[in-house]
């Protein structure tokens, strides 16, 4: 699988320092042969072995007694039990910090937060690490970037990609099903990803890699294609970490999260923030990733039916409240916020008249976009056979907290979606109260 992925897509990584390669992605029915031999030939002066209190049950021993026969000094690190999440934040990079120093290698034994942390903090002690996943529960294992939490704020922060992932299928196998939904719902985050990113390039000039996006699209297509009948069964979770991975290869290639982010993570982003704040319950990322994509492939389909003039119906004068919501959504943290909803206010009247100048843009892309896989009435079956949440019930918000929070969620980081392209035409307010009361 891996040999024929880089013959295929090797023009996509010709002139990237991706690092990861055929060489350096493993997935075995035994990893302790790959990872000993590995980490000897790499000889680092010491390891740490990193987990959280259920990673180090799955596979923390399994892998700490590997890396201990190779007669390098191994320390371990396991974050402490919580009633909730591991939240990645400030406290949690310190205590790895600590560990970190350039002759030392991390090894992440873990799903998503746990990666994102040893991640960041090799970064930022210029150590290396190597990834071990325990789920296939999100895209992050070979990316570059970090999801962290930074004075209650939701940022993707630089970091390094891995040295070596390491997959067992007999541990990723045995996930619990929430996590193995998740990561469907994370998958699933890169049709509107995609879409949102081809939108940016009519309207910014922001440049897309057509190699690279088609590379996501297509392991992304064969995997739905293949699994959609059971996501649940053996073999299946192999292929959707493998289909994450490369995803992760994307975002490290691209040098940013654009081929696997869109409005979907933003509206993630901010949920969690809000559960961060005790407003709302936490959920895995995935799951309200899974959650946005089903409200922005909504929304898509909603307007790649309708002419720009017939979006135009929707405007409404935001700025009488706004302010308001965003005061709702981002509680505490929401003056930094509000002020730059203000200062952007010429940039987005700016583009709002650029895309009313060029209608035709807009006509072409909905053309070539009306059959996008997306926005197909089959994405219902996918959500519901992969478990995924799509009822506010499932998450126990309000209708009037969805419709902030899908009004809100463009304010988390600048970047161009289908939420800004609404904003910058007046209608995001009108179309975010019509796609709720439709879909909830």
């Amino acid at each position: 699988m891996i040999a024929s992925f880089f013959s295929k897509y090797g023009s996509v990584f010709a002139d990237s320092p991706l690092g990861l390669d055929a060489n350096s992605l493993f997935i075995e029915e035994d990893i302790r042969p790959a990872l000993r031999g590995f980490v000897n030939r790499r000889n680092p002066a010491s390891l740490l072995v990193a987990g959280d209190t259920n990673t180090w049950k799955v596979a923390g021993e399994y892998v700490t007694e590997c890396l201990s026969e190779t007669g390098i000094p191994t320390e371990t690190y396991i974050f402490p039990e919580t009633d909730d999440l591991l939240i990645p934040d400030e406290r949690a990079v310190e205590q790895l910090v600590r560990f970190g120093s350039p002759s030392r290698l991390f090894a992440a034994v873990g799903s998503g937060t746990v990666n994102d942390l040893v991640r960041y903090a090799a970064h930022i002690t210029d150590s290396a690490f190597i990834s071990v996943p325990t789920a296939p529960s999100m895209d992050g294992y070979a990316s570059s970037v970090s999801p962290l939490v930074i004075k209650g704020v939701k940022e993707t922060v630089p970091a390094i990609p891995p040295a070596a992932i390491f997959i067992q299928p007999s541990i990723v196998d045995t996930a619990p099903r929430r996590m193995i939904s998740a990561g469907i719902g994370d998958l699933v985050g890169k049709y509107s990803a995609l879409l949102d990113w081809q939108l940016a390039a009519l309207y910014t000039g922001e440049a897309v890699n057509m190699p690279l996006l088609c590379m996501v699209q297509e392991n992304r297509d064969a995997f739905f294609e293949k699994h959609r009948i059971d996501f649940f069964s053996t073999g299946a979770c192999s292929s959707l970490i493998w289909n994450l991975i490369v995803t992760g290869l994307a975002i490290t290639v691209n040098g940013s999260s654009r081929p696997a982010s869109g409005s979907e993570h933003h509206i993630s982003h901010l949920l969690e923030m809000q559960a961060l704040q005790g407003r709302s319950r936490h959920f895995l990322h995935g799951e309200t990733v899974g959650l946005g994509s089903w409200i922005i492939l909504n929304l898509y389909r909603f307007l790649l039916n309708m002419s720009l003039q017939e979006i135009e119906v929707f405007h409404i004068d935001s700025s009488k409240n706004r302010e308001d919501r965003l005061q709702e959504c981002f509680g505490p943290l929401a003056e930094s916020f509000i002020r730059t909803w203000r200062n952007n206010a010429s940039e987005r009247q700016k583009i709002g008249d650029y895309i009313r100048s060029r209608p035709e843009l807009w006509e072409d892309f909905r053309l070539r976009q009306r059959s996008s896989a997306g926005i197909s009435p089959e994405m219902s079956e996918i959500f519901s056979r992969a478990r995924l949440g799509t009822s506010l019930s499932d998450f126990a918000y309000t209708r009037e907290q969805i419709t902030n929070v899908i009004i809100g969620a463009k304010e988390i980081r600048p970047r161009f979606t289908v939420l800004e392209f609404l904003d910058s035409l007046g209608c995001l307010e009108n179309v975010a109260a019509h796609i709720v009361e439709t879909l909830f």
